[in-house]
């Protein structure tokens, strides 16, 4: 099997966990802060480019594809905004903040 093909593989399953996760809550996964990371991401592609037994490749091109799609949710939860427990509990700030403010 090609290295790319274990590479898209593990993207895939990867994100679409990822969006499942999301939506129905399965797991409670703190992502926000792995972006900060990103340059492991470049180590294990440049492992997964050397010339290594078949074998590691594969398995570099997997973590890789891993990596990158928790990159793409990381980013997009803490650039966009997407992280709801964050965003209900700033509602929650600020509701309480005008609730203080009317009884005062």
């Amino acid at each position: 099997m090609k290295q790319i093909n274990f590479y898209i593989g593990a993207f895939f399953i990867t994100a679409g966990f990822l969006w499942l996760n999301y939506y129905f809550d399965i797991i409670n996964i703190h992502t926000g802060d792995i972006y900060k990371y990103w340059p492991i991401f470049l180590v294990i592609l440049g492992l997964s480019l050397l010339n290594l037994p078949k074998f590691f490749k594969s398995a570099f091109s997997f973590l890789a594809g891993v990596l990158t799609s928790l990159l793409i949710y990381s980013a997009m939860i803490y650039f966009i905004g997407l992280n709801k427990y964050e965003k209900e509990k700033l509602e929650k700030e600020v509701e309480n903040y005008f609730d203080n403010k009317k009884a005062t």
